[in-house]
């Protein structure tokens, strides 16, 4: 038999061996890309979300959408307010922890970092919550709120003192005009119509309000027991207290109070900002009275419907006051 042409050449042991292990490395690498890619965890790097304003500790924001093969939690890894967001560690639901932090005004958004792990990794994801800007007045009223949202602008609403106090506490820049205590010795004023304002150099920073203001809400010390007239008027100036006077508004609504403060809201407050120190003023109708505090101060007045002031009334001070912002918060 002839020899054949094809010659067996054995491999060398140690090249035979060299070639099994990067087969087995081979194999093996490919092992674990299939497990990282099984494990991966699948998420937006920003997740935005919206939430109006005002919300409620415990309110629900959204959901971090994530994916994993594995059981995947959930944890804040960091936001700018503290304790503002909560997250839910195994469902990812975001839910509205310090509630005071969600003011358009004052924060228009929310953010943080998220952290998602399967065991296997942890990944990073940044959130941001955008606030949608709402009626702040609306927000803060309760039982005169839908009379408030029913109104037309230039409306003022009747409210309770209650309800005028939370007005002062929720808006954000809000400044207090004219003089008015509780607890304070008054007498009641003239029977006719006439127009007021106080000047009181001891108390002058409490008259004044800086340019760009608006009157939203107002009070008055009422004597009176039952008002129908439509000539209470609340009124501003940007020239000085005792010329230059505005309305503010439409007429005060018909109200009967006796020996207490009526307070009213005012509805879409825009048509009178200050142009420079605003001072506030009132309009008292033929019929009623209100209360004039013997004070150290000086009251100053004009008979009828007018802007300027002619007369004055030393020791005394009209209970009025008006709260107003350079920060508008409503529609």
């Amino acid at each position: 038999m002839k020899n054949s042409i094809f010659k067996y050449k054995s491999i060398p042991k140690l090249t035979s061996t060299i070639l099994v292990i990067s087969i087995l490395l081979l194999f093996g690498c490919s092992s674990d890309d299939d497990n990282a890619n099984d494990n991966a965890i699948n998420v937006e790097d920003l997740i935005v979300l919206t939430l109006d304003e005002n919300p409620s500790a415990g309110d629900s924001i959204g959901i971090i959408n994530a994916s994993s093969n594995s059981v995947i939690t959930f944890s804040i890894a960091e936001q700018v307010f503290a304790n503002a967001v909560l997250v839910n560690p195994n469902t990812g639901e975001l839910t509205v922890g310090n509630a005071s932090f969600f003011d358009f005004e004052t924060n228009p958004s929310i953010q943080g970092v998220v952290e998602i792990s399967n065991g296997a990794q942890t990944v990073s994801s940044d959130w941001r919550i955008d606030l949608n800007n709402k009626d702040d007045i609306a927000f803060s009223l309760t039982e005169s709120k839908q009379e408030y949202i029913d109104a037309e602008a230039g409306e003022w609403i009747e409210i309770t003192e209650t309800e005028y106090d939370r007005l002062n506490q929720v808006l954000q820049g809000v400044l207090k005009s004219g003089f008015y205590m509780d607890e304070v010795t008054f007498t009641p004023s003239m029977n006719g119509v006439f127009t007021l304002a106080n000047l009181d150099e001891s108390r002058s920073s409490e008259n004044l309000m800086p340019n760009n203001s608006l009157v939203f809400a107002f009070k008055y010390f009422a004597v009176e027991t039952e008002i129908n007239s439509d000539r209470h008027r609340v009124k501003q100036s940007s020239i000085s207290n005792s010329t230059g006077f505005e309305n503010i508004g439409n007429p005060l609504p018909p109200h009967a109070k006796s020996i207490g403060a009526a307070c009213f809201v005012l509805k879409g407050s825009e048509d009178v900002i200050t142009s420079d120190q605003g001072f506030l003023g009132f309009q008292k109708s033929s019929g009623s009275t209100m209360g004039i505090a013997t004070t150290n101060g000086v009251l100053l007045f004009g008979l009828g419907e007018t802007s300027d002031f002619n007369m004055e009334s030393n020791g005394s001070s009209a209970l009025y006051e008006g709260l107003s912002t350079t920060l508008r918060q409503w529609d």
